[in-house]
């Protein structure tokens, strides 16, 4: 079987599904973002609990072939380009939500960054252990006249016979896939952690305007921007509140935690899209603010 040599960066919920995907075919190693990082040892699916077999990476590292981006959106800007140019062979992989540093990693390093989203996930259980909540997909947007692309494909598609954790799928229109992540992601994650409750709370009618209303926001939006409409966006965001209600929003957790969020690259971003094109974005605004200001309007 092939054999990879990967760097995970965000040894989080998404890094372990990662891990636990890849590393039958891959020596696995993990970017330490701070000091004295402690890596989790399992991650549990279903009734079986895997291992993770990954460990730090050290200052005499092995040539990399695949970065794993799974941290946070306000840590890819200042870590990848400096991970890109020290490992010079490497192709990263972007699974972090929201969107900008997308599009500046690919202004940059091209046919070295591979756009990709995820609709997996899951929790921790203890500093030492995940469980799977989120059965999803993984969408990787390969460049079919791309070496470095289609080499990976070969690889991550057809070595792993498309199974593990994160069910890897081959995605022609992975932009559309990205701002549909982003309208639902704008409307979860503010609401979940400014009131601190579970995804699927926000299936009572109670959340429905305020649903509404960013939703009508992102579709002028995504309109202006040339992205594929949506049919029905607002029963989209529902759908993933009941598939995922149980779960907490990455940005409820954060908040909770006094940890920095990803508003800016969800609302914030939307929010600056909506400047560009003169667009109206009040109800973006509102919850901007909540999150990255504590405010109460």
């Amino acid at each position: 079987m092939t054999s990879l040599k990967s760097l995970i960066v965000g040894p989080g919920a998404i890094g372990a599904l990662t891990c636990v995907h890849i590393q039958a075919f891959s020596d696995v190693f993990v970017y330490e973002h701070r000091q004295k990082l402690e890596l989790a040892t399992s991650l549990i699916i279903g009734d079986f609990k895997n291992p993770l077999h990954w460990a730090l990476i050290g200052d005499t590292a092995p040539a990399i072939d695949v970065i794993w981006v799974c941290c946070k959106a306000n840590q890819v800007s200042k870590t990848i380009p400096q991970l890109l140019h020290r490992f010079p062979e490497a192709v990263a992989i972007l699974l972090h939500n929201g969107m900008g540093p997308q599009q500046q990693l690919q202004d940059e390093f091209d046919d070295r960054i591979l756009v990709g989203s995820t609709t997996c996930g899951a929790l921790p259980d203890s500093p030492k252990s995940f469980t799977q909540t989120s059965f999803g997909k993984t969408f990787l947007g390969f460049r079919e006249n791309n070496a470095r692309h289609q080499s990976l494909k070969r690889i991550l598609l057809r070595v792993t016979n498309n199974t593990g954790p994160l069910a890897f799928c081959d995605a022609n229109d992975i932009d559309n896939i990205l701002w549909r992540k982003l309208l639902i992601n704008a409307c979860i994650n503010p609401l979940t952690a400014f009131h601190q409750i579970q995804n699927g709370k926000l299936l009572k009618l109670e959340f429905r305007q305020e649903i509404t209303e960013i939703c009508r926001e992102v579709m002028q939006i995504m309109q202006a921007a040339g992205v594929a409409q949506m049919d029905d966006p607002i029963q989209a965001v529902l759908d993933v509140a009941q598939m995922s209600q149980h779960n907490w929003s990455s940005m409820a957790m954060d908040l909770k935690m006094h940890r920095k969020t990803e508003i800016d690259y969800i609302n914030g971003f939307l929010i600056d899209r909506g400047l560009d094109f003169n667009i109206p974005t009040p109800t973006l605004e509102k919850w901007y603010k909540r999150i990255a200001f504590n405010l109460e309007s």
